[in-house]
């Protein structure tokens, strides 16, 4: 097997799995977010917006909570050097974070 192109270039960076905890922008989405479609979840609108996601996988399904955050992306000129014109971008994000993963 050989690695595809946007595999490649990843190699050189460090990912870690992201958790609302270790970030200084992320929110939880309370039940009154216009996001949260919950239905009988929420006892209250202040209460965090929980979600489920039943997968296409026979029995599997994920669950967890609503959180917003602030996503940092940064583009280089192509150039290789990244040094010619580098810009960055926040863009809000609205994310899933899995407490529990289900398979029976």
């Amino acid at each position: 097997c050989s690695l595809t192109y946007g595999a490649s270039i990843m190699q050189d960076r460090d990912l870690n799995e992201y958790s609302p905890s270790r970030s200084l922008s992320s929110k939880h989405l309370s039940c009154s977010h216009r996001l949260c479609d919950t239905g009988s979840n929420c006892k209250t609108n202040k209460q965090q917006c929980p979600y489920t996601v039943n997968y296409v996988s026979e029995n599997t399904s994920s669950s967890g909570l609503l959180v917003e955050d602030i996503l940092h992306l940064q583009s280089s000129d192509g150039s290789g050097s990244g040094s010619k014109s580098n810009s960055s971008v926040q863009a809000p994000v609205v994310v899933g974070y899995v407490r529990l993963i289900v398979s029976l």
